[in-house]
């Protein structure tokens, strides 16, 4: 346990999900074509830097790793450039082609003014513009909140020629080596493969592979996997993750961004199904909430490979805002 609130690796750094030794992220496709239609089974790409769309809305929650998406971003050989709707405006009606620039517009971090019509028909028709669309420039819309998608003129003008991609949550097979760091930092050893699938599993069931969730569950069990080496590893996990459930702060932090989504009458009763256990074969037919509700972090495919809620803290902290009572 570090005073960074971040779970280490065995070099003592902030462990990191990595794919292919960093070179790529990947990125879990919402749309099986640009126009914003959904798909669901999901498309898994492993993007490089340099293979990324020329423009896409990536969506995710609060501590669902955007910041660490960033991070990775501009590792690479050039930057991208984080931007305002109004900085990304007068930048493109400057520079219809956007001048070759890697442009992030990042929807995350200021309470925009949604009122602001003007502005975004502006950016809108820079967007659906010859130059923009013949440019070598790209750009990333990054955003928490999908509850206008099909009414925001930035977000249309992008789903237009481009998809929505999704943050990824973590697998079953990335979770193993989380599995694996711990026990070798903690316990100095390596266990057999079966028995880190079983781990890995748990952790996937009690929080859905969601990035936050998933670093405190592996610093809780640190803390007490030092305090009684000898504890058995698979009720550890099971017992913090019931206290993990308790802690609401993450519920919070989303609450604002699903109390939207729940304003349609026909999502909340969806939502209401899924935290009462309703699950679905991944070749079931899909609806557009579900796949709002997939996009706002809700729901996902579980561990034996339906589509269900997406943990069972989620399904907690779910019905506590359905319920009123968070």
């Amino acid at each position: 346990m570090n005073n960074q609130g971040l779970f280490k690796d065995n070099q003592g750094k902030p462990y990191i999900q990595k794919w292919d030794g960093g070179k790529k992220y990947r990125l879990e496709r919402a749309t099986h074509m640009p126009g914003g239609f959904f798909r669901i089974p999901l498309s898994m790409t492993l993007a490089s830097r340099d293979s990324l769309d020329k423009n896409f809305i990536l969506v995710c929650e609060r501590g669902g790793g955007g910041r660490t998406f960033i991070e990775w971003l501009n590792k690479g050989q050039n930057t991208w450039e984080k931007h305002s709707l109004q900085s990304v405006c007068d930048l493109l009606e400057d520079h219809p082609d956007g001048d070759g620039r890697l442009l992030l517009l990042d929807r995350t971090q200021v309470q925009e003014n949604t009122d602001d019509e003007d502005l975004t028909a502006r950016l809108a028709a820079c967007f659906e513009s010859s130059s923009w669309r013949s440019s070598t420039s790209k750009l990333i819309c990054l955003t928490f909140d999908i509850s206008n998608l099909g009414e925001d003129l930035v977000f249309s003008s992008i789903l237009n020629r481009g998809h929505i991609y999704r943050l990824p949550q973590f697998t079953v097979e990335e979770l193993q080596n989380w599995v694996h760091t711990l026990t070798e930092n903690v316990l100095s050893k390596r266990l057999a493969e079966d028995k880190v699938t079983t781990l890995a599993r748990e952790v996937r069931w009690q929080t859905g592979g969601q990035p936050k969730m998933t670093d405190q569950l592996f610093q809780m069990v640190e803390v007490a996997l030092i305090q009684d080496p000898k504890q058995p590893l698979l009720e550890l996990f099971k017992s913090q993750s019931n206290e993990l459930g308790k802690n609401t702060h993450l519920a919070h932090r989303w609450k604002p961004e699903l109390e939207k989504l729940l304003l349609k009458r026909s999502l909340r009763l969806l939502l209401e199904s899924y935290t009462g256990g309703t699950t679905k074969k991944s070749t079931g037919n899909f609806t557009y909430d579900e796949a709002s509700l997939y996009l706002a972090g809700w729901i996902a495919e579980n561990p034996d490979g339906n589509w269900g809620i997406r943990s069972r803290c989620h399904a907690k902290w779910a019905r506590m805002i359905l319920g009123g009572r968070l």
